[in-house]
């Protein structure tokens, strides 16, 4: 408990800020939730590729709170303000992204996943000419290999 001594001199309301960082959290985990929900609604499989993608996110979000958070502490100490506004801007930040993915449809995030398919197939298509000359190539190689024995 020193160290939350030690907070609560050099950051301004550190329990607000804390309550911040579990703002942050708790809002990851609701999207997570409203994921697997989305997903299962829809009858994706739900694999642990999908489930991985949040841990990095998080402490995406983690980094930027502890970023806000030193920010206030710079300016705590230089006595300009006396609120962490920079952890309560950055907390409201990823509250909207999350806030967002939560209420967006989910036949809106089906259309810009197939749009994405869309443009890997465009691409697989745009390239068939190599694709080709390299099945001709390595038939004729395997034809070539059965002549020679």
């Amino acid at each position: 408990m020193d160290f939350l001594i030690h907070i609560d001199q050099y950051l301004p309301k550190s329990k607000l800020v804390m309550l911040l960082w579990l703002f942050v959290i708790i809002a990851v985990f609701i999207d997570l939730m409203a994921g697997l929900y989305k997903a299962k609604s829809l009858r994706y499989l739900i694999t642990s590729d999908g489930l991985k993608r949040s841990v990095p996110k998080l402490l995406l979000y983690l980094a930027l709170m502890a970023f806000g958070g030193m920010i206030d502490i710079t300016i705590y100490g230089s006595e300009m303000v006396s609120i962490p506004i920079f952890s309560i801007l950055f907390c409201l930040f990823v509250l909207v992204i999350e806030g967002k993915s939560v209420f967006e449809r989910a036949d809106e995030k089906e259309r810009k996943r197939i749009a994405g398919g869309a443009k890997d197939v465009t691409a697989i298509l745009s390239s068939r000419e190599d694709f080709i000359k390299a099945i001709d190539e390595y038939l004729k190689k395997a034809d070539n290999n059965e002549k020679d024995k």
